[in-house]
């Protein structure tokens, strides 16, 4: 279903000049390519030219630039059925149909400077071998280890054998570098009371350790 804009002519707009601010400012030119196309044969036409008086309207195309000037296989498309608003597109569409996330999941913003336009098909299966790959580095059990997957992994740590700590940590130590983003997700709302106290206690001693020794070595700075 595509949007005549049948009173285009009269003054009516598909989208306002603000909103076309509104998309291209987050989608800058010189990352991104946005297109409007059309039913009519009306050559597609860069949303930075647009009106708003527009008709025929088919869909709104954003793809990503990489530095080798590869076109986007995989790009966000958007069906115009009506005006557009452009605040609602860029912050209130569900995740799987919102542009910023779009390109935020496939690792195309400016976060990930060296990202290309691959074939997803070829991410998907280096995704997939990296997961399984990992899954056996970190020798735990009770790993989330859906066969086949590319997605997140979940890592009960709690799980981990000492060799599995170690592997963790040199993976932590690269993350900066390699890009690969990583939440640590810690309940509290699953411990015991005791846990809890024993963990409070912990952290207290660590706290006084951490002043006992400031005060050791402003007193051997005095000598």
């Amino acid at each position: 279903m595509a949007y005549r804009n049948r009173f285009g002519p009269l003054g009516h707009r598909w989208i306002e000049p603000n909103g076309i601010q509104l998309i291209v400012s987050h989608f800058p030119e010189n990352r991104y390519s946005i297109t409007v196309s059309f039913t009519d044969g009306t050559p597609d036409m860069p949303l930075s030219k647009c009106t708003g008086y527009e008709r025929n309207l088919d869909t709104l195309t954003i793809r990503f630039k990489d530095a080798n000037g590869r076109r986007d296989p995989d790009p966000f498309v958007w069906e115009i059925t009506g005006k557009l608003d452009s605040t609602f597109f860029i912050y209130s569409t569900p995740p799987d149909i919102n542009p910023v996330t779009f390109f935020f999941n496939r690792c195309k913003t400016s976060m990930y400077p060296q990202t290309e336009n691959e074939d997803p098909g070829t991410v998907l299966s280096l995704r997939k071998e990296a997961r399984a790959k990992f899954a056996n580095y970190v020798h735990m059990s009770g790993i989330d280890d859906r066969a086949g997957s590319g997605d997140s992994l979940t890592i009960p740590v709690n799980c981990f054998t000492g060799e599995g700590r170690t592997n963790l940590l040199r993976f932590l130590a690269n993350v900066d570098k390699d890009g690969i983003q990583v939440f640590v997700d810690v309940r509290f709302d699953r411990a015991t009371v005791d846990q809890l106290q024993r963990l409070d206690t912990d952290m207290e001693f660590g706290d006084l350790g951490e002043v006992l020794d400031i005060a050791d070595s402003a007193e051997q700075s005095q000598h």
